[in-house]
């Protein structure tokens, strides 16, 4: 039977490089080794036992964990800097501070307007001047203080799209769960699986780890999304003073989740509608109520045409 052996391993292991080769340019693949190993005891002889031939112990995949680990690490952390650097983009389009309809220059009128009104107090057109100025400068700061609350509602619906994804992702990782738990030696899901888990992550950094069945559980600081064979839905809503707020509904609760989502492009969403835009938002107004505060201040320490 060696020469059987030979031939029906060899023709396997031809199999397995076919595979490779058709799936060279499929996302997510891993290529597969074929393991092989002798055939022992065959003709027992006073001198040893001869062998039986060749057979495939095993068909694995080049599969390196701790690689895998540090380049899921590393684009969730891609996916979140490409996140916010769209955002930061969006915020510096919206001030626009590089061209002439800038808050800025908006600024330098006014009180250029104050110095022609100052040099010549009587003078009409100087003094409507101002007013236009005023009312301009006012303008250009309402605009851009609804432009980023409108930012914010679109990060807000950004961030539903994203936790559908993530629910449709942990359902199809439930699904696969189970079949590779049915089917030890499916490699190929397990390579669908391994993709889901890596576009999952740029979305929200999680963790995984495998049970002795071979199925993950996929965590958000230790909040489970997927448990063998059962996924759990995340969901975000916005609170009384329109803060954002993610959750998960386990069993028995549901968890809010905001201070575990550490990577992602979720974690870009909080970091700039609820961190950065609100910063901004909320010196935009200090800085409103502070001009409008002094410019009456003073303005009312002068007097009328008629003294």
């Amino acid at each position: 039977d060696i020469g059987k052996t030979a031939l029906l391993t060899n023709r396997r292991a031809l199999d397995t490089i076919a595979h490779n080769v058709a799936n060279s340019a499929t996302p997510g693949y891993t290529r597969q080794d074929v393991i092989l190993e002798n055939i022992p005891t065959g003709t027992i002889t006073t001198a040893g036992s001869t062998g039986r031939g060749v057979r495939i112990t095993e068909i694995k995949r080049m599969y390196d964990a701790f690689l895998t680990l540090q380049l899921r690490t590393e684009k969730s952390n891609l996916s979140y800097w490409n996140a916010y650097e769209k955002g930061v983009v969006k915020i510096e389009n919206i001030f626009n501070e590089a061209s002439d309809t800038g808050i800025g220059l908006a600024i330098t009128d006014f009180f250029n307007a104050w110095q022609e009104v100052a040099q010549n107090p009587e003078m009409y057109a100087q003094r409507t001047l101002l007013i236009k100025k005023a009312e301009y400068l006012s303008s250009r700061i309402s605009r851009a203080y609804t432009m980023l609350d409108d930012e914010r509602t679109e990060i807000f619906k950004s961030s539903q799209s994203l936790v559908n994804e993530v629910n449709s992702i942990t359902a199809k990782i439930a699904y696969l769960n189970d079949k590779i738990a049915a089917i030890p030696g499916a490699l190929d899901l397990k390579d669908q699986r391994d993709l889901l888990i890596e576009k999952l992550n740029e979305i929200v950094k999680v963790s995984t780890f495998e049970d002795n069945a071979g199925r993950y559980s996929v965590l958000i600081g230790g909040i489970p999304l997927v448990d063998g064979g059962k996924s759990y839905a995340m969901s975000v809503t916005t609170d009384m003073a329109n803060t954002m707020h993610f959750y998960v509904k386990l069993d028995n609760e549901i968890r809010n989740i905001n201070s575990y989502i550490t990577g992602g492009e979720l974690k870009a969403n909080i970091d700039l509608r609820e961190t950065d835009i609100l910063s901004i938002l909320n010196r935009l107004n200090a800085f409103a109520i502070d001009l409008s505060f002094t410019v009456n201040y003073y303005h009312r320490q002068g007097y009328w045409l008629d003294n």
